[in-house]
């Protein structure tokens, strides 16, 4: 997977500012003739088939946790440094690295990991309807991945005092491009089916990327810099569990998981 590097990089005065407004525009203005095709093997979460009236509720006194490790075999790539240009704005005192591989002593950050099958008898919990943030800050997506339940909106905040416009192309929910000024509200985005693996892109800044998954019940985590994650209130039952990398691909384990257990799972990419 990769994301679309494409776009244009402008200084910072009034001229560039116009600029900068202009291409936006003009690319929010194109239209696409065809939609994407799906893969033939969708990694996309199943939308459920059975009727919610027919799922069965869960037992908060009997639901267990998994506690999550992902691992990088060999040797991990070198860090890729990211050609931000010369805006004042995007300049962090320091090189700046790509979150395309984040990897440590072995350990891989940025994977989502989620239930994908045995959960479907279930009723999952209400989504949370507090937006899942995601900052433009010094010319960088944070965080570079995200989960979101279906039913949580996606919020898209601009704090740099520079123009940015999000650009998030879809396969399964509406593709969006807009503008986002500096100091602008907050950009909300819905999504009505479940997705993997939507990116999300600055064309101003083609650096910027990021990646946010959407599934239609809470069980997944996004790993952290130890390539830790954790899944918690997972009703008991056999599971198949997926990680899902954006340059590694997925990795399928199958676990069971007793009333009021926690149990350790553990994915190695690069074998």
């Amino acid at each position: 997977m990769r994301i679309p590097q494409h776009g244009l990089f402008l200084s910072s005065t009034a001229s560039a500012a116009s600029l900068y407004a202009t291409f936006a525009l003009a690319v929010m203005c194109l239209t696409v003739a065809c939609s994407p095709t799906e893969p033939s093997e969708s990694r996309d979460a199943a939308e459920s088939s059975s009727p919610i009236s027919e799922l069965k509720a869960i037992d908060p006194a009997t639901t267990g946790s998994l506690s999550i490790l992902v691992e990088l075999a060999g040797e991990s790539p070198e860090p890729r440094q990211l050609d931000i240009g010369r805006e004042p704005v995007c300049q962090h005192g320091g090189p700046i690295y790509s979150e395309f591989v984040v990897a440590e002593d072995g350990k891989l950050a940025n994977v989502l990991v989620r239930v994908a099958g045995g959960h479907e008898s279930w009723r999952p919990p209400t989504a949370d309807t507090a937006p899942v943030q995601i900052l433009q800050s010094g010319c960088v997506y944070r965080p570079h991945v995200i989960g979101l339940q279906l039913g949580t909106p996606l919020s898209v905040e601009n704090h740099d005092d520079l123009l940015h416009n999000v650009h998030l192309t879809s396969r399964r929910n509406s593709s969006s491009n807009r503008v986002q000024a500096a100091g602008a509200d907050a950009l909300t985005f819905d999504f009505r089916r479940p997705e993997l693996s939507i990116p999300i892109q600055c064309d101003l800044h083609p650096w910027m990327g990021a990646w946010v998954h959407v599934l239609d019940h809470p069980w997944f985590a996004v790993t952290d810099a130890a390539g830790l994650g954790r899944i918690e209130q997972l009703p008991p039952g056999e599971y198949q569990l997926e990680a899902v990398h954006e340059k590694f691909g997925t990795k399928t384990i199958t676990a069971k998981l007793g009333a009021n257990e926690t149990i350790e799972l553990r994915f190695t990419f690069g074998e």
